[in-house]
């Protein structure tokens, strides 16, 4: 049987500057955008949160870091994985959350 990798959501919360860079470029669809990183299946820039972005990918944290490395050379950040996820977020994240969970449960 083929070893088929785990999706999962992945919190990633870096510097300012940086995360403000990752979301601009996402949302005019620029050529270094988070979008073209083919590691990450889907993302979402939290609203109100603006150092704070969900990421799905079936890559590990150490392999997203290190594409977050490479693009931004010295910059803060870290991603962890969000395996159990509760809090205060607007309703646009939280349809998000809800619909990448359904399905990776399936």
């Amino acid at each position: 049987m083929p070893f088929i990798p785990q999706t999962r959501i992945y919190l990633l919360h870096g510097e300012k500057d940086m995360m403000s860079s990752v979301a601009l470029s996402a949302l005019l669809h620029l050529p270094n955008s988070i979008e073209n990183i083919p590691i990450i299946r889907n993302f979402l820039s939290v609203p109100n949160l603006p150092e704070a972005m969900f990421l799905i990918s079936s890559s590990t944290a150490t392999e997203l870091a290190a594409e977050f490395r490479t693009r931004f050379p010295g910059k803060l950040f870290v991603i962890t994985s969000a395996d159990e996820i509760d809090g205060l977020l607007p309703k646009v994240a939280w349809d998000f959350l809800n619909a990448q969970r359904t399905q990776l449960v399936g």
